[in-house]
This record gives C-alpha cells, sequence and structure tokens, in this order.
C-alpha cells in the first residue's frame, strides 16, 4: 500500500504541475 501510496502522491503533484 506504501508503493501505492507514494505512486499516487507522484502522480498528483504531476498533476498539478501540469
Amino acid at each position: 500500500i506504501e508503493k501505492f501510496e507514494k505512486e499516487a502522491a507522484e502522480l498528483g503533484k504531476g498533476f498539478l504541475q501540469v
């Protein structure tokens, strides 16, 4: 689950950056 949270956080960060 930790890996999923880390990936989700990175995805959200990239989405906000776009």
